[in-house]
């Protein structure tokens, strides 16, 4: 017992000339070790900041089929491809993919002339056989390599209104698109993740993540899983507002469509200036409000 006592005394004096002889060396390498863990824990957040700024994880709620990439949210659709006509914020039908179209008198008959020496983004050359849709009661015939011709069944002033999804040829395969499809993770044939990576090099790479809901969504984003989000509930959004560290960005989405439609049938409905007035009656700021 004695001698394990006079173990513990020569230890313990040992460790206190050790202190005596060091305790400059120890003090600095201390107070070094705490200005670098401060300083870690500081700066970390901006570190990291940094590394990721160029990488957009972004979340969006929805199960779509791997089977049909095409039904894909347009926001996603247009980073990969174009379309043949697009519409400016105004309204209006113009050009894009197509570079004129014509109709018969009846509004039945449609046909689109495309434009050449346009790249699919594999490198192979765009033409009209690599256009496919699926519009019920509407015919669509391809009468050269650069000219389509869409029979409807019914008369429809608006139709070139349609032809603005974006085109994807299978699989997943865009015409002239700011971005690239690198990799589809899908599990259960549902899409879980896309991967973009950019046809530019001044474009960053974009990642999509789906999940099944808004909550779960929320969730990822609070973990860092995610760094972007599109959240169709208001109240939701508004709960990031005192977030220093994000912004909420309100924005249209182009994936609903709202639609007026008069009876024609109807005398005092059918009056044009009836329905100007009603146009003009339309408050456009409170839909922009709303977003």
């Amino acid at each position: 017992m004695a001698i394990g006592t006079r173990n513990v005394r020569y230890y313990y004096w040992l460790f206190l000339e050790f202190i005596r002889k060091h305790n400059k060396l120890i003090f600095f390498s201390f107070l070094i070790s705490v200005i670098t863990a401060v300083s870690i824990v500081t700066i970390s957040p901006y570190i990291s900041s940094t590394l990721i700024r160029d990488k957009k994880v972004i979340g969006l709620v929805g199960s779509y089929d791997a089977q049909s990439f095409d039904k894909l949210p347009d926001d996603i659709l247009a980073k990969i491809s174009s379309s043949l006509t697009s519409v400016n914020e105004k309204g209006i039908v113009l050009p894009l993919l197509a570079t004129t179209w014509e109709h018969s008198a009846d509004e039945k008959t449609y046909v689109f002339k495309i434009r050449k020496n346009v790249l699919l983004n594999n490198g192979k050359l765009f033409t009209a056989h690599n256009v496919s849709f699926s519009f019920s009661d509407v015919k669509m015939e391809v009468l050269d390599d650069y000219t389509i011709r869409f029979q409807l069944t019914r008369p429809l002033a608006i139709f070139p209104l349609y032809l603005t999804k974006p085109i994807i040829v299978y699989p997943y395969i865009g015409v002239a698109g700011l971005y690239s499809v690198e990799k589809v993770k899908i599990k259960n044939d549902v899409i879980q993740e896309i991967v973009l990576s950019p046809n530019r090099k001044d474009v960053s790479p974009i990642t999509y993540i789906f999940f099944p809901s808004e909550g779960e969504m929320i969730t990822a984003y609070k973990r860092a899983k995610i760094n972007e989000m599109s959240i169709t509930n208001r109240t939701m959004a508004n709960a990031f507002k005192s977030w220093n560290n994000s912004t909420v960005i309100k924005s249209v989405s182009y994936d609903k469509l709202l639609s007026l439609f008069y009876n024609a049938k109807n005398p005092l409905i059918k009056e044009k200036d009836f329905r100007n007035a009603v146009e003009s009656a339309i408050n456009y700021s409170a839909f922009a409000e709303i977003g």
